[in-house]
C-alpha cells in the first residue's frame, strides 16, 4: 500500500509549515492548499485521499463570498457541510486544526457529524504539536 494521502487546507503559510514537514517525514503524502476556491475544486476531483485537515477561520474566497461565514471566521465550517455533501468524500475522516477554540458553533458542529457516526476531530494549533498530529492522522 502507498503513502497515506493528507488533504491539508489551511491560509497560515508558515505556521503550517512545521506540521506538513513532520507528516512527510513520517511517510505521509501531503496535498497542502491555503486558498478555498483552489481546495474545492481538488475536492470535487477524484484524487484518493485517506484524511482531511482543515482550518475553520480562512478568508471566504469566490465560492463562500455570498455565504454567512462572519468574514472568515466560519469559512471552514461551511466548508465542511460542502465537503460532506461530496458523496465521494463525506466519508473520509475529517480533522479539524484551527486557532480557534470554544467557538460554539465549531463545537456544534463537531458533536453534529459525529453524532451521524463521522469520524471527525477538533484540535487546537496551540495545543496540537506537530508529533501529535502525526499520531491523530496514524490512528484515524
Amino acid at each position: 500500500m502507498g503513502k497515506k494521502a493528507v488533504f491539508f487546507l489551511d491560509n497560515e503559510k508558515i505556521n503550517v509549515q512545521s506540521y506538513v514537514d513532520e507528516l512527510v517525514l513520517n511517510d505521509f503524502k501531503v496535498i497542502k492548499f491555503e486558498y478555498i476556491d483552489s481546495a474545492w475544486d481538488f475536492l470535487k476531483g477524484k484524487e484518493h485521499i485517506d484524511i482531511i485537515i482543515l482550518d475553520i477561520m480562512m478568508p471566504p474566497g469566490k465560492i463562500l463570498k455570498d455565504q454567512e461565514v462572519k468574514l472568515g471566521l466560519h469559512s471552514g465550517i461551511k466548508l465542511l457541510d460542502m465537503i460532506k455533501s461530496l458523496k465521494h468524500r463525506k466519508d473520509i475522516p475529517i480533522l479539524i486544526l484551527s486557532n480557534l477554540g470554544g467557538d460554539p458553533k465549531v463545537n456544534a458542529k463537531v458533536e453534529e457529524y459525529k453524532d451521524k457516526g463521522y469520524k471527525i476531530e477538533y484540535r487546537r494549533k496551540k495545543s496540537c504539536y506537530p508529533l501529535e498530529l502525526v499520531q491523530l492522522v496514524k490512528n484515524f
